[in-house]
C-alpha cells in the first residue's frame, strides 16, 4: 500500500456510501473531525486510505 494506511471501520447503521464520498471521522484524542474520502465499501465495513503524519 505504500506510505498509506488502510483504516477499516465497522459500518454500523451508516449507509454504505460510494467510493469517493466523504465521511467526517474524529481521530482519538482530537476534538474536531476530519473529512476522509471512502475508498472501499465491502459488506459491513467502510475503508479509508490515510497518510499518518506526525
Amino acid at each position: 500500500m505504500g506510505p498509506y494506511t488502510l483504516l477499516r471501520v465497522a459500518r454500523g447503521g451508516v449507509d454504505p456510501g460510494h467510493p469517493g464520498q466523504f465521511f467526517m471521522l474524529t481521530p482519538p484524542g482530537h476534538l474536531l473531525p476530519r473529512p476522509m474520502s471512502l475508498c472501499l465499501a465491502p459488506s459491513g465495513e467502510l475503508g479509508f486510505l490515510i497518510d499518518p503524519i506526525g
